[in-house]
Parts: structure tokens; sequence; C-alpha cells
């Protein structure tokens, strides 16, 4: 409602209209390709830039002098600040939550299935103060059961599923109310394991879970075994030269683990390559109970370069990677991957 915006409108006109014919364009595809397929699945970030559209046009909603981020664990053991400014979630509420409700609306209208990053967020984020490291942060706590139940509203009047990204230090209550408003929980293989340390038995996944070899912050399944991304922490300096040690042990040990069950189901043979190996952890993978299983496009093609370093900004280039592959080579190997979840 400025004056300066209309000004600015008047003035860049060309690349305003731009843009909206950009936006345009985007909800004619979406729209169009939603009817042919009910395929399409969204992915809801848990934050928005601080000089971005959502956060101009709610200046008064979000807090500009702290950032989001996680604690210090073994996975990032400096913590991690995401760089983007919180909601308050006392004015969320006074404003009745239309924010929220406008924010998942608009992710649900095209798709079928919304992944939501990081649930834990409508409980709890992780509060850094701007500028501070984030070992000096606190967690704040949101109103889970009010959010929650918008979520699941909406999901019921637009026949979504909901998958919630619950990795990491996640309390107990946040995957109990998952489970209640039957949110998909994300269960990774990397990270799974029976009351043995071992990789649990197909039919041993809950069925309201989705279940994945890794994650778009985690190394493709190449790289994870041949210990590149702990290379890389350590060269980035998340990771000392004694963590990255223990992380090759830790490594180590998990690979063996996962190879073993492997064998022992008959999946696996320690003479294949590479490739049949993918082929046994995707066989693992059609016969989990799980609703949903998730291949990421990087293992397919057998890449060894990782997506996004959780805790960088300019450090690494994140989501800037090209597929290694043609078309008609990715093709095939959807194919195949195809023909194994059939069997």
């Amino acid at each position: 409602d400025e004056e300066a915006v209309a000004q600015f409108i008047n003035k860049n006109h060309e690349e305003v209209n731009y843009f909206l014919f950009l936006q345009w364009l985007m909800e004619i595809y979406l729209k169009t390709y939603f009817q042919l397929s009910n395929m399409l699945a969204f992915d809801l970030p848990v934050g928005t830039s601080p000089t971005g559209i959502e956060s101009w046009l709610n200046q008064d909603l979000f807090v500009f002098s702290q950032r989001v981020g996680a604690p210090p664990d073994d996975f990032s053991p400096a913590g991690q600040n995401w760089g983007f400014p919180p909601v308050n979630p006392w004015k969320d509420r006074e404003k009745h939550y239309s924010h929220f409700i406008s924010l998942i609306q608009a992710n649900m209208k095209y798709c079928s299935f919304l992944r939501i990053d990081h649930i834990m967020g409508l409980y709890r984020l992780f509060w850094i103060p701007e500028g501070c490291d984030p070992k000096h942060g606190t967690y704040v706590r949101s109103f889970f059961q009010d959010l929650l139940g918008i979520v699941a509203l909406e999901s019921h009047r637009r026949q979504v599923i909901v998958i919630g990204e619950d990795l990491g230090t996640v309390p107990p209550q946040v995957r109990e109310a998952m489970k209640a408003y039957k949110i998909l929980s994300t269960r990774v293989l990397y990270f799974e394991s029976d009351h043995k340390g071992f990789i649990p038995a197909p039919e041993c996944y809950p069925r309201e879970t989705m279940v994945t070899i890794g994650t778009h912050d985690m190394p493709p399944l190449k790289a994870f075994l041949e210990g590149k991304d702990i290379d890389l922490r350590e060269k980035l300096n998340l990771f000392t030269p004694e963590e990255a040690a223990e992380q090759y042990q830790i490594r180590q040990h998990r690979i063996q683990e996962i190879k073993s069950k492997l064998m022992e189901w008959g999946y696996w043979r320690e003479t294949d390559t590479f490739e049949d190996l993918l082929e046994a952890i995707l066989l693992y993978l059609s016969k989990t109970s799980s609703t949903l299983k998730i291949v990421n496009l990087d293992d397919l093609i057998e890449s060894d370069v990782q997506l996004n370093i959780p805790g960088t900004i300019n450090e690494y280039p994140n989501w800037r990677h090209r597929l290694l592959v043609g078309c008609d080579e990715l093709e095939s190997k959807i194919q195949k991957m195809a023909l194994i979840f059939k069997l």
C-alpha cells in the first residue's frame, strides 16, 4: 500500500510483469500436470529468506533479530545457523494463524504429497541471536497442537498425504502427535537400527512411515560408502581431524552392518559391484512395510556429490549441482528401478 511500491512498479513495469508472467506460467503448468498425474509432491521448507517476499509482506510477524538453526550435536558439532528469521508464534496466534493457513493451502493446491521439512519446528525452533554462535541459542516453543490441527484439516480437505521430516533431536511427543494425526514419519536407511544395531528387517518398518536411503542433507549412497562427506566436512572445518577419524570408524562399522544383513537375506554377495549393492538396497526398500518409498535421483545415477551441506551458506555450492546423466540414461535407470519395485 506504500506509494514507493507503486512508483517502483511504474518505473520497472517490464521486469515486474516478467516475473508475474513466470508465476502465471508455473500456475498453468502445475494445474495442467496435476490434472494428468496425481504424483506431484511438494516440500515445505522450515523457513524463508529474510529478504524474500514472504518476509517483506509479513514484517510484523518475523523476528529479524534472530536466526533459526540447530544446537551442536554429533551430526554438526559446531551447531547450525540456517540464516533465516523465525516467526513470532504469539503474533501468529494473535492473527489466527492466517499466514500459516495460507502457506499450507498454497502448498497443497496442486499436490498429493506434502513433506514438511523439520516438522519439529511446529513444536519448537532453535533461535540464535543474530551474529552469535549456535551454542548461544535456545529453543522457543510454538503452539504445536494448533498448527498440527491446521495441517490435518487441510490434508483432509484436499486429500494430501503429509510426510514429516522428524530426524535428529526430536522430542517423543512430536512423533506421538504425528502418529495420532496420521503424518508419515521419515525413516532413513543410514540411521535405522534394530535392538542389535543392524538394519531392521523390511517387515519391521511401521506402515505410517516414508523410507529412503538418505535425504538431500546427506551424502548419496556412493559418497556415503566412500566417506567423501566426512572428508568434505573436515575440509570445511565442520569436523576436526579427530572428529573425522571417529566418524570414519563409525561409518565403516555401519556399512559392514548393512552389508551383512543384505547378505544374510540373500539380496547381495560380497563380490558384487556398487551397482549390485544399490539394486540390493532398492530391493530392501521395496519390501519394507512403509506406505511410501523414496529414491533420490543422485543415488539412482550413482552420484558421489552431495546436494546440500547443512550449516553452510557460502562455503559450499548448495543446490547448484547438475545431473550427471542425460534424459535417455536417466529414463533407463528409472525403468530398471521400477522393475525392481514391481518384482
